[in-house]
C-alpha cells in the first residue's frame, strides 16, 4: 500500500500516535472511564472466586517494584495482564461493544494496567491510550460484524488483541511506523475459537487474556524492530479475509470513516447480568413479567424466545447442554437455564450460575419448557411467556445502564472489599484525569 491508498494499520496508526487528551471529547473520556470502573469491579469480583484461586495458582510469581493503583502482587508482568483479562472476561460480566458483539475492556484494560506498572504514566495518557485501543479494536470489527462468529472465531480474541496493541503502543509513545509494526504484528498473531461457548468451557476467557498478552508482546517485539508493516489487517490474506467467509466482502471504508470525529467507543456497553450478551433483553422482559404478575415457576407452561438464528445457534444449541448446563461456564450461555434461574430466583446476578442453582431441580424442571423461534433480525426480537391462562408478548429492548447503575455495579460487585475502599477506587477512576502517575497512585488495590 502507497500514501495515495494506505493500509487500515498504517492510518490506524498515523492517527493513534498522534492523538493527545485534548482531542477526545469529554463524553468520550467519561464514557471510557466507566468502562474502567466497570472492568475492574468485574476483575475484583472474579479475584475473589474459584477461577481467581485457580488462575493464580498456575501463574504465581511476583512483581518487582512499582505498586499502588492496579497492583498485582503475585503475577510477574507480563503475564499479569493474561491473568487480569481472563478474569475479567470470566463471570461474562465484561462489556460489550453493541455493533460488534466484541468484549474490548477486558482485553485492553488489563493490557493497560499492566504497562502502567511498568512505565509512568498520567491519567490523561491512560485515558488516551483505552479510547486508542477501544476505537481501533471497534473500527476493525466493524468492518466485519458478527462475521467472525459465522466463521467460528471469537473477535475477542483476535481482533481485541490488535486493539491492545495499539493501547500499549500509545501508552509507550511510539511513533507511527513503530505502532504500525505493532498493529500488524498483533493482526498476525491474535486468535481464538467460538467451540468454548458450544462446550461450555472456560477456552473462551483464556482467549481475553491471550489477547491482552498477545497486544502487550506485538508492542515489545515491535519496539525491538520487528516488522508487520502493510495490510495485515485489510489485505487480500489479512485478518479480516482470512477469519470471515471467502463470499463475505469486510466493509473496510468502517475501519477509518470519520476517525476522530465519529467515536466507536461509544457503542460499548457495560452488563446488568453476568451472561452472555444476547440473552440480556430477554431477561430484563422476563424479570418484568415475573414481577409485574408475580409469577411463580410452576405458574409458567411455556416461555419462547423468537431471536435471530445466529443468537440462537449461541444460546439455544445445542439443546441438551443448554437444557441441563453441567458448568457455569456452560450455564451464562445457555437461555433456557438463565430464564429459569431468573424466575425461579426472580433476579440474575453476580451470586447466579453457583452449581447449586445449576443443578436446582426446580431450574430444571423449568428449562425444559423454554424454546425459540427464529427471527429474521434482532428488531424482531419478542419474548412470550404462557402463564395462567394468558399469552404474555413483550417486544425486547437491550436498555442502557446510567452512571448509577454501573456505580451501583462496581459497589455490589467488590463487596469482598472494605465498602471505602470501593469508593475510593470509584472516585479515582471518575476523575482520572487529574492523576500524574496511574501506576503509583496511594491507598488502591485491587487485593
Amino acid at each position: 500500500m502507497n500514501e495515495r491508498n494506505p493500509s487500515a494499520s498504517y492510518s490506524l496508526a498515523w492517527w493513534s500516535s498522534r492523538l493527545r487528551y485534548t482531542d477526545i471529547p469529554a463524553n468520550v473520556s467519561a464514557h471510557a472511564k466507566l468502562q474502567l470502573l466497570d472492568t475492574l469491579g468485574v476483575l475484583i469480583a472474579a479475584r475473589h472466586g474459584a477461577m481467581g484461586d485457580a488462575v493464580t495458582r498456575i501463574l504465581a510469581g511476583r512483581i518487582p517494584g512499582r505498586g499502588g493503583l492496579l497492583a498485582r502482587t503475585m503475577i510477574q508482568p507480563p503475564f499479569d495482564a493474561l491473568y487480569d483479562a481472563t478474569l475479567s472476561a470470566c463471570l461474562d460480566f465484561d462489556d460489550t461493544h453493541d455493533e460488534t458483539l466484541m468484549h474490548l475492556s477486558c482485553v485492553i484494560c488489563p493490557a493497560l494496567m499492566s504497562t502502567a506498572r511498568r512505565v509512568p504514566m498520567s491519567g490523561e495518557e491512560f485515558l488516551t491510550s483505552l479510547a486508542v485501543g477501544y476505537e481501533v479494536g471497534a473500527r476493525v470489527g466493524a468492518a466485519a460484524p458478527g462475521e467472525l462468529h459465522r466463521k467460528g472465531f471469537h473477535p475477542t480474541g483476535v481482533i481485541g488483541a490488535v486493539g491492545a496493541a495499539a493501547a500499549v503502543a500509545r501508552a509507550l509513545d511510539y511513533d507511527p511506523l513503530v505502532t504500525e509494526h505493532a498493529i500488524g504484528l498483533a493482526a498476525s498473531v491474535g486468535g481464538g475459537l467460538l467451540q468454548a461457548m458450544v462446550d461450555g468451557t472456560d477456552a473462551r476467557y483464556v482467549n481475553a487474556g491471550v489477547a491482552a498478552l498477545n497486544g502487550i508482546t506485538a508492542c515489545v517485539l515491535a519496539g525491538s524492530g520487528m516488522t508487520a508493516a502493510g495490510a495485515q489487517i485489510d489485505g487480500k490474506f489479512g485478518l479480516l479475509h482470512s477469519y470471515t467467509f471467502d463470499a463475505f466482502e469486510p466493509n473496510m471504508a468502517r475501519i477509518t470513516a470519520e476517525l476522530g470525529s465519529r467515536w466507536e467507543t461509544l457503542g460499548i456497553r457495560p452488563k446488568p447480568y453476568p451472561s452472555g450478551y444476547v440473552t440480556h433483553e430477554f431477561v430484563t422482559e422476563l424479570l418484568d413479567v415475573v414481577h409485574e404478575y408475580d409469577l411463580q415457576p410452576d405458574e409458567i407452561d411455556e416461555i419462547v424466545c423468537t431471536l435471530e438464528p445466529q443468537a440462537a445457534q449461541l444460546v439455544f444449541l445445542p439443546e441438551s447442554s443448554k437444557l441441563a448446563p453441567a458448568t457455569s461456564a456452560a450455564a451464562r450461555v445457555a437461555m433456557p437455564h438463565i430464564a429459569a434461574e431468573a424466575v425461579v430466583f426472580r433476579s440474575i446476578g453476580a451470586e447466579s450460575f453457583s452449581s447449586g442453582r445449576i443443578e436446582d431441580p426446580r431450574v430444571r424442571l423449568l428449562a425444559a419448557r423454554v424454546r425459540h423461534e427464529f427471527s429474521p433480525h434482532v428488531s424482531e426480537n419478542r419474548l412470550r411467556v404462557m402463564a395462567r391462562g394468558e399469552n404474555i408478548v413483550r417486544k425486547t429492548t437491550r436498555r442502557e445502564m446510567t452512571v448509577e447503575d454501573v456505580v451501583q455495579k462496581f459497589m455490589s460487585n467488590t463487596a469482598a472489599i472494605a465498602a471505602n475502599q470501593s469508593r475510593h477506587i470509584v472516585d479515582t477512576i471518575l476523575t482520572l484525569e487529574a492523576a500524574s502517575d496511574v501506576g503509583s497512585l496511594s491507598g488502591i488495590s485491587l487485593e
